[in-house]
């Protein structure tokens, strides 16, 4: 695991420069960077500090960690925010999104996952105050065997409204080259602590899956790490 802490008023440039060294490194071996974005109001303050930067757009392409089963033009969509966030850099992007409004779930599902079945090179994963990341949440079926050889998964009564979405699979985002976790604010300083301390238990809090990655955090939820982890924290 490693831990970066940014101050509030830095965090989302900071992080889109974290996650752009990171799409540079993918390209240094390949000609195009697969990167899952997240959905939630803090990766999207990062995503429009990303399209201020100066990159290739054209070797970027755009996944999406989880979808709600709503239109793509709807407010709840991952998509449409993500689409707002980028503004006009949007139009030089390839964006394979999730087509949470199709009739047959189980069949996106399935797309969705030939679509990445080569891999992502990139996650990037929020965390909700109960632990869960992506449409992955405390509990989940997704964690079951007949799961695990799955990429994308149909949720059905998700805790959170809508009840319905498709996610990538805790087997999806293990799979990916790098993960990074962004999370700010006093509300997430208790359970990020507790994702970074304690049992391995993923089922209990899904974004264990991505122990291993780049937690990338403000000074807020940061709050609560123990002595021993804020030693690795970086202060910019």
């Amino acid at each position: 695991m490693k831990i970066d802490v940014f101050s509030t008023e830095r965090f989302a440039a900071a992080a889109a420069e974290r996650i752009a060294d990171a799409i540079a490194d993918v390209w240094r071996c390949t000609p195009v960077c697969r990167l899952a974005l997240a959905g939630g109001s803090t990766p999207g303050v990062v995503y429009r500090a990303l399209a201020q930067r100066a990159l290739d757009w054209s070797r970027l392409e755009l996944f999406f960690g989880d979808e709600r089963a709503v239109a793509p033009d709807a407010p709840e969509s991952n998509y449409h925010v993500a689409l707002e966030a980028f503004g006009d850099v949007a139009s030089q992007l390839v964006i394979v999104r999730m087509q949470g409004e199709a009739a047959d779930l189980e069949a996106e599902a399935q797309a969705y996952a030939a679509r990445i079945a080569e891999g992502l090179d990139i996650v990037l994963l929020g965390i909700g105050e109960d632990g869960h990341t992506a449409s992955i949440f405390p509990g989940s079926p997704l964690f079951s065997a007949a799961v695990d050889r799955q990429l994308v998964a149909v949720v059905r009564e998700s805790p959170k409204p809508p009840p319905t979405r498709l996610s990538l699979t805790p087997t999806a985002i293990r799979n990916a080259g790098r993960r990074f976790v962004l999370a700010t604010g006093l509300t997430k300083a208790a359970i990020v602590a507790q994702a970074c301390t304690g049992s391995d238990d993923e089922r209990e809090l899904p974004i264990r899956i991505a122990r291993d990655g780049d937690w990338l955090l403000d000074t807020a939820a940061a709050t609560g790490l123990p002595h021993a982890l804020r030693a690795k924290r970086a202060e910019v």
